[in-house]
């Protein structure tokens, strides 16, 4: 409900801003020697005689402009009596009254033409590419046209990621391509105004797929078509009315507009669609290249996506320091990292990079879905032995290693999250690699320096969850640097999920009582409250141990730590923690605005709903 009254305020404050622009009427004239300006606008009309304000008429509600007349009354300098009446639907009429005599009447059609009323997105991005040479963020003028309450829409190549498409994307792309087909016949405002404001709305998005298909099976006259597609591109004011013009030029044959297409690639919203033009066109890679070397985020992605390796220099770069880890598939598909790594050596960049990749797998569940996993990982942890020389260089072996020890490498995840249905040849790591994977990092953690990197990180306060990762690998206590730590002020989760989860009750007791004494529950930080977070939750089947904290946590005002301790409730039996004053507590949570803590609020709720399936309900009440 919050969600669609924010909506309806945004649409409401955009119409609000389009009539404003439509009843914004000017009207100049002179009488003896006097000049006479009428103003006309949404909140007020002015009349003005040499620049100097005469009269005016204020309007608290813009729903005043439905008025059909309005009469503004003064007196000139010389005397002499004027009446100013504006009036009119369809068009405004200004007549200018001298004595009763009229000595000018003229009418203004309005006429709202979404292009008109903002700021061309185009002249805005070419000027910050050649003052800046590149648009970092995501940031354009129409950002409040779309903004919904305090949220901006996300940008364009997050969009790209979760839209789903339309189910009705039949018949809106095909009633589009017919009102495209009349402007090809007819390129008038009316019909630029009938498709501009079809491809402005976020919706445009759900069914551009079908509309890009309706294209590629129509036919029309190309010069026609280019016309239009570069009349959106450069009069666009709205980034989906954008995107639609460069998807018509990409429909016909252009080579005069790839400087255009350039500086429209820098911007990361619009690199995606830019390269659809560039990639199909011949001697344009070079171009390509260039600008994934200069974007960062979601740009580059879609620049390495449309780049053809062609040359040594493309190769090292696309292997080394290119990496971006927004979409690990495309660097990994792009740059045949296991030919790299078939090499006798390969620098420290190409190692950096692949360790990252390696990570990320891992972080998204996706590490055996690698071609050819097991030589992969061979023959990295073998280049391995020549690059690990630092904690943050070991990193990649430290998050490889479970996956050879423990039963946990035959686990692939879908797009939600969940577990797929596998078979175990397609996803699993042979035995005899496994062993050759843990020869190679073995090799290099004989090392004997490094217990003594671990104490350093530990003094420097610097790297420690690779510090702690690499103790649990190599059977090093670390139990009393890490109080050290947790003592010193250091938020890091991974000290306090390993303190926790110590077999030494009295090492968790000491941890329970720091939070007791130092945690301000009501003011804390997001790192104090990440550690909290996964303090609590450690509880689930520890009850004798967590259920103090639990309790208190539940009579805080954090909304992270409320909900992980109903999460925790909710594994506990209920008898074990239903009290009169927690299930008022549990009223009270599930009373919360809809839009403060949606999740929180709906966890409390559950667990009601849990209580009053149990007997003897009047316990509850």
């Amino acid at each position: 409900m919050g969600q669609f009254k924010n909506e309806m305020t945004r649409d409401f404050k955009n119409m609000k801003d389009d009539i404003n622009h439509l009843v914004n009427c000017h009207w100049t004239t002179t009488y003896d020697n006097y000049k006479i300006h009428v103003s006309n606008k949404m909140k007020c009309e002015q009349l003005f005689i040499d620049d100097q304000l005469l009269v005016e008429k204020k309007h608290t509600s813009f729903l005043y402009m439905f008025k059909p007349s309005e009469t503004l009354k003064g007196v000139l300098p010389n005397g002499e009596k004027i009446v100013v009446k504006l009036h009119g639907i369809k068009s405004v009429i200004c007549t200018i009254k001298i004595n009763g005599e009229i000595i000018y009447s003229n009418k203004i059609a309005p006429q709202i033409n979404g292009w008109t009323t903002r700021e061309p997105l185009i002249p805005y991005i070419v000027q910050v590419i050649e003052s800046e040479g590149v648009m970092t963020g995501y940031d354009l003028p129409d950002d409040d046209y779309y903004q919904i309450g305090t949220e901006k829409l996300p940008a364009i190549p997050y969009q790209l990621q979760i839209i789903e498409e339309s189910v009705f994307q039949k018949h809106e792309s095909k009633s589009l391509y017919k009102k495209l087909m009349k402007l090809l016949e007819e390129q008038s405002n009316k019909n630029r105004n009938a498709v501009y404001e079809l491809v402005i709305a976020e919706e445009y998005f759900t069914y551009m797929d079908a509309f890009d298909e309706r294209l590629n099976e129509g036919q029309f006259n190309h010069a026609d078509m280019k016309e239009v597609a570069l009349w959106f591109i450069h009069h666009s004011a709205h980034r989906y009315a954008l995107i639609f013009g460069i998807q018509l030029l990409s429909k016909v044959p252009n080579d005069t507009e790839v400087e255009l297409l350039q500086k429209i690639a820098m911007n990361e919203n619009f690199t995606p669609f830019a390269m659809n033009i560039l990639r199909t066109k011949s001697r344009q890679n070079d171009i390509i290249f260039a600008i994934a070397q200069r974007l960062e985020h979601w740009g580059k992605v879609y620049a390495v996506e449309a780049l053809q390796i062609e040359t040594d220099e493309q190769k090292n770069w696309l292997t080394g320091q290119s990496y971006n880890d927004l979409a690990p598939d495309v660097f990994l598909n792009k740059a045949a990292f296991l030919q790299v790594l078939t090499q006798e050596t390969i620098s420290i960049d190409q190692y950096t990079t692949i360790g990252r990749l390696i990570i990320d797998k891992i972080e998204e569940g996706e590490l055996l879905l690698i071609d050819q996993v097991g030589e992969f990982l061979i023959l990295y942890t073998k280049h391995a032995k020549h690059h690990a020389f630092t904690l943050q260089l070991l990193k990649p072996l430290v998050a490889i290693y479970p996956f050879i020890t423990q039963e946990t490498d035959s686990i692939v995840y879908d797009d939600d999250g969940e577990i797929e249905v596998y078979e175990e040849d397609d996803y699993s790591l042979l035995p005899v690699e496994k062993t050759m994977i843990k020869s190679n990092i073995q090799d290099v953690l004989n090392n004997m320096q490094w217990q003594q990197h671990i104490v350093e990180a530990f003094d420097t306060k610097t790297e420690l969850y690779e510090a702690i990762m690499l103790a649990k690998i190599m059977n090093i206590n670390t139990v009393k640097y890490m109080l050290a730590a947790m003592y010193d002020g250091v938020y890091e989760d991974e000290i306090y999920m390993t303190l926790i989860m110590d077999k030494n009750v009295a090492v968790i007791q000491e941890v329970l009582e720091f939070i007791d004494t130092s945690f301000d529950l009501n003011n804390l930080t997001k790192e104090q409250e990440q550690c909290l977070f996964t303090v609590i939750v450690s509880f689930e089947e520890r009850q004798e141990i967590g259920s103090k904290l639990v309790r208190k946590v539940l009579y805080s005002s954090n909304d992270m730590g409320q909900y992980a301790a109903l999460t925790v409730l909710d594994e506990w039996p209920a008898t074990s923690w239903k009290t009169p004053e927690i299930v008022e507590r549990l009223h009270e949570i599930s009373k919360k605005p809809i839009d403060e803590d949606r999740e929180t609020q709906d966890c409390a709720k559950r667990l009601l709903k849990k209580l009053n399936k149990m007997p003897n309900k009047e316990s509850l009440k």
